[in-house]
């Protein structure tokens, strides 16, 4: 663990590094995924050796287009249409442009279409926020289906709750969802034909501003293949503010939320794996929160991408992208004597920012340990990959530190395991500290590999300073990798963690930094 040199100054404005949160909607928009680090990186050098210009991320979106991986999906004119109104102008289309590329699309190709968007006002309006990031999420039509199918929340309702153990919905039909559909015991609801790309897969649209979830699934019930859409930005100037109505919720045990699209919800998460509960497997998600804000009282301001309290989970190869609050979070599970661990194992799953900041990538809490020092023995966070862009950071990448948001009144815990988990290599993360501990015993932080740019993100108001690794040993003693610095998290003057730390500074300073340790094995 060191400081590889002195500093970096990245500005908001500079366009060799604009563009990160482009480059990500490019590819969950138009290919239904994260990209992988090689082609994060392949598109991203263009950016920084010519500038983030019109005529660059034309070429760009040409690219992407082009990939034999967008052909492959096999989507209708009307899927693709949607598919590259969303990647490049940030919303999706009304009819009569759908119209438009289907007649453009006999003469053009896609690749040729999507460049084509980057030469018009519209794109030149959004080129300023692009290049400063983030830029958020757009409108989404509430009258569109690729497949020329509307359902109502009702109506599927009526479905799930007939004789049939599976309910399949039509491929690209579009729900409006005003009230919660809720998957019975033992049931699935998924797309016919289980669908690979979210543009193909029925769309479950929040239409009403109400505090509950699109989707809660029962006991040994399945939700796969669905595209989960809470439409945050219809609700943006909402005279009664967002009512916070997650997108995907767990009532009992053995659920199975696999393979859907979830995005901008209304609340302060997209999915949870609510308390009380075993045995979820949340595995195959692509989860974006583009229409989410870091900042308090800018676009509802933040939430997760996966929250879960359930215990004895397997939550695997999901992507999250821009999440503002944290990428994943572990909360403890609640047991009547506290007899019974929290043992999820989050293993092998994505998480960046690139647009928007967060307060974390991957992190533990003890959050309403009712006194009780909460048991996370067999938890463990394991082999997962995070990187940010140069316009994006996380306060903290890896967290064992619950004290870091609530301090002197927060709950303990012990036990837990953050291992193996790495930025890939070429990648990076902006963070004001890698690795924090605070709040937690007996634990096991070994084997992650980080680049890191450390930057002016703690809460210095209150005297907290940046760190590469911290543990705090009047509260908690384990087993942590390298050198750190024994330093609190919190104090009687404040937490590391701010919200009041406002919109991004218009230029700062960075310290490149590495953190490296033995893989660990049992």
């Amino acid at each position: 663990m060191f400081y590889v040199n002195q500093s970096l100054t990245v500005r908001l404005n500079d366009p060799r590094y604009g563009g990160p949160q482009f480059v990500g909607k490019l590819f969950t928009e138009g290919l239904g995924r994260l990209p992988s680090p090689e082609e994060y990186k392949s598109y991203i050098s263009v950016i920084e050796q010519k500038g983030c210009s019109v005529s660059v991320l034309g070429e760009l979106a040409f690219r992407l287009f082009s990939q034999m991986d967008f052909a492959a999906y096999g989507l209708t004119a009307a899927e693709s249409a949607l598919a590259v109104y969303r990647a490049v102008l940030n919303r999706d289309p009304i009819a009569s442009e759908v119209q438009q590329f289907k007649e453009r699309l006999l003469k053009e190709t896609a690749a040729a279409i999507a460049e084509s968007f980057t030469a018009g006002k519209e794109f030149a309006a959004l080129l300023p926020d692009i290049i400063k990031g983030p830029y958020y999420w757009g409108n989404n039509n509430s009258s569109l289906s690729p497949a020329e199918t509307i359902l109502k929340a009702s109506d599927v309702q009526a479905l799930l709750d007939g004789p049939e153990l599976v309910i399949e919905l039509p491929r690209g039909a579009l729900v409006l969802v005003d009230q919660t559909i809720e998957v019975p015991a033992g049931k699935t609801l998924r797309t016919k034909d289980q669908p690979a790309h979210y543009i193909q897969k029925a769309r479950l649209l929040r239409v009403a501003n109400i505090p509950t979830p699109l989707v809660r699934v029962q006991k040994s019930g399945t939700l796969s293949h669905v595209w989960l859409d809470g439409n945050r930005s219809a609700y943006y100037t909402d005279p009664n503010g967002l009512l916070r109505g997650v997108n995907v919720e767990t009532a009992g045990d053995g659920v199975h939320l696999t393979d859907n699209r979830i995005n901008d919800a209304t609340a302060s998460t997209h999915l949870v794996g609510a308390d009380y509960h075993k045995g979820a497997y949340i595995a195959r998600n692509l989860l974006t929160c583009y229409a989410t804000s870091h900042y308090p009282d800018v676009k509802g301001a933040w939430a997760d991408g996966i929250t879960h309290a359930s215990t004895d989970s397997i939550i695997e190869d999901n992507e999250v992208a821009d999440a503002t609050d944290v990428g994943i979070i572990v909360f403890r599970y609640v047991s009547e004597d506290n007899a019974y661990p929290q043992t999820t194992i989050v293993r092998r799953n994505t998480v960046v920012n690139l647009g928007n900041s967060a307060y974390a990538g991957y992190d533990i809490d003890a959050w309403f340990g009712k006194g009780l020092v909460m048991n996370f023995v067999g938890n463990s966070f394991e082999d997962n990959a995070v990187w940010t862009s140069m316009k994006a950071h996380q306060h903290i990448v890896l967290s064992f530190a619950p004290l870091a948001w609530t301090g002197q009144e927060g709950a303990t815990a012990t036990g837990g395991r953050m291992i193996n988990n790495y930025t890939p290599e070429g990648l990076y993360a902006l963070a004001a500290a890698g690795i924090a501990v605070d709040g937690v015993d007996q634990y096991t932080i070994r084997g992650n590999q980080l680049n890191l740019f450390i930057g002016p993100w703690a809460n210095e108001s209150s005297g907290f300073s940046p760190r590469i690794i911290s543990m705090n040993s009047a509260n908690g003693l384990g087993e942590l990798q390298g050198s750190y610095e024994d330093l609190p998290m919190h104090d009687a003057k404040g937490l590391f963690i701010s919200s009041a730390l406002g919109e991004p500074f218009a230029s700062d300073e960075l310290r490149h930094c590495t953190v490296a340790d033995e893989t660990y094995k049992e």
